[in-house]
């Protein structure tokens, strides 16, 4: 994977100035798929990429961070800085947010986007074309019926099933050669945005971003628009080290920067024990073929369910267990089972284990729930600057995850209905691990690396850091794209929203760039 055109930021001369009309530094999903909407027009485009074509452990300590919350490093793991971002590694799960995802909801503070679904419908259209997800349809019943599946047997009102799509696409392999051969656009490797530069202390117009590689040089990237695409924790840090002439950084007038920070909270815990021997319920248990990506189901709470109960957005996927692995999960069912205990009998997800090893009859299939739940917005979880410095000599960030009480509770109303409608539906039994003012599952939950939320959208500069068109407050020609932007997360996997959101934007920066020429 090599390309003729892309300049490597190492062997650019120190303190050169280029200038361009669009910078966009980042290129992951969302840096690249705006870079595309510019393909071939007459907006000359600069895509800034921190690493090179492929990983290197050189450059991505520069991903490290002061982790001074929940899980030490691991959040820094989570970053990939070469071209594609986190799409080198990403899974490829694909749903959008749900139409209440969008709305004010009175038990959840700080929730609301500045526009609604519908808005945004046309552009999860839009991103299925980018992500070659195939026709827009997330209906159960259609794809499973197309696949021939069978469904939990729940009341569709209390507790629903959902689809997930699934196409793993790499976006540096899959538009890399587009992007090497379009005149109007060119990549720059190797590219650390360090500052973000102000015309001075009274203007609101961005000049210039200044470039550091790791060999040691700088130079500066002019244009007429600037997209800062990094990811929820360096579009943080990008705007609070940009301090030359706003000392608490650009869009940190409210002092709302980096704060917000949310993950999924991914959390094994609850389980079902059917009373049917080995009930065929393939279609939760993995990706299914499905032209040409997978698709898979997933438990989840209806939205109408949400707002009676006033809990946040659930979602579980579901794990098998069978022979000697069921056998013993149906005797916890009796006993105290620690989350990594279950984790383990579930190491063969797909029921692969044998009889022979416990030397008993085959018991009934247990269903173990992987509970993937939305954090709600807490100011308290947030992104600054540590004292301490990157290889580049630029403070690094420093994370604090907290969760709050309502992420607890939202999981326990959750299993608690789940578990009613297992028993009331004559599925079987479920064993709900977590009981009234538990805290073990505030020790225990993780985040599978969905961050977000550190320079969420409102119209009002008092809420938030950009407003509904992603545009920081308070400047009048520095955009944010990704996840970072998001008020709040639903229980979708950001990846879909993230690209939807950034084609919006690049339909508002051409109606901006339409706008110069009149």
């Amino acid at each position: 994977m090599e390309y003729k055109n892309f300049l490597d930021a190492r062997e650019i001369e120190p303190e050169t100035k280029l200038g361009f009309d669009l910078c966009i530094v980042g290129a992951g999903a969302a840096g690249i798929t705006i870079a595309r909407e510019f393909l071939n027009t007459n907006v000359r485009v600069c895509l800034l990429e921190s690493g090179g074509l492929r990983f290197e452990a050189a450059v991505n300590k520069l991903s490290e961070i002061d982790d001074v919350g929940r899980l030490p490093g691991e959040e820094g793991s989570n970053r990939l800085r070469y071209f594609g971002g986190t799409t080198n590694h990403w899974g490829g799960h694909c749903a959008p947010l749900e139409p209440d995802d969008f709305e004010k909801q009175d038990w959840i503070a700080y929730s609301g986007w500045p526009y609604d679904y519908n808005e945004l419908r046309p552009h999860y259209i839009r991103a299925h074309g980018v992500l070659g997800l195939g026709e827009f349809d997330y209906t159960p019943e259609n794809i499973g019926s197309a696949l021939g599946f069978e469904t939990f047997p729940f009341d569709r009102k209390i507790v629903a099933t959902t689809i997930s799509r699934y196409n793993r696409v790499r976006f540096g392999i899959r538009y890399g050669d587009e992007l090497d051969r379009a005149k109007n656009i060119k990549v720059i490797l190797y590219s650390d945005a360090s500052e973000i530069m102000m015309a001075d202390s009274a203007a609101n117009n961005v000049v210039s971003v200044l470039v550091k590689s790791i060999a040691g040089n700088q130079f500066y990237v002019g244009a007429k628009r600037f997209v800062i695409a990094c990811g929820a924790i360096e579009n943080a840090r990008l705007l609070l080290m940009s301090s030359h002439h706003r000392p608490s950084g650009i869009g940190n007038h409210g002092g709302l920067v980096g704060r917000f920070f949310q993950e999924h909270l991914w959390y094994p815990s609850g389980y079902i024990v059917p009373n049917t021997e080995n009930p065929i319920l393939k279609f939760y248990l993995r990706e299914w073929p499905y032209g040409d990506i997978g698709v898979r189901a997933h438990l989840a709470l209806p939205s109408e369910k949400v707002r009676e109960l006033q809990i946040a957005k659930f979602r579980a996927e579901i794990a098998l267990g069978s022979g000697s692995s069921s056998f013993r999960l149906a005797k916890a069912i009796k006993s105290d089972v620690s989350v990594r205990d279950v984790l383990a009998l579930m190491s063969d997800p797909v029921g692969l284990g044998t009889v022979a090893r416990c030397k008993s009859n085959t018991p009934p299939t247990a269903y173990l729930l992987i509970n993937h739940v939305e954090q709600t917005p807490n100011p308290d979880s947030r992104v600054t600057l540590s004292v301490k410095r990157d290889p580049l000599n630029r403070l690094q960030p420093q994370l604090k995850w907290k969760l709050s009480p309502p992420d607890q509770e939202s999981v326990i109303a959750a299993q608690r209905l789940i578990a009613h409608e297992v028993g009331r539906s004559g599925f079987g039994r479920m064993r709900i691990e977590m009981g009234e003012g538990a805290n073990d599952f505030l020790d225990k939950a993780a985040g599978p690396g969905h961050q977000m939320g550190t320079t969420r959208m409102d119209d009002d500069p008092a809420r938030g850091v950009t407003d509904g068109n992603a545009r920081v407050h308070y400047t009048s020609n520095l955009y944010i794209a990704g996840s970072s932007l998001f008020p709040r997360c639903g229980w979708s996997n950001p990846t879909l929203t993230i690209v939807a959101t950034s084609i919006r934007l690049a339909d508002h920066l051409k109606m901006r760039f339409r706008a110069d020429r009149k």
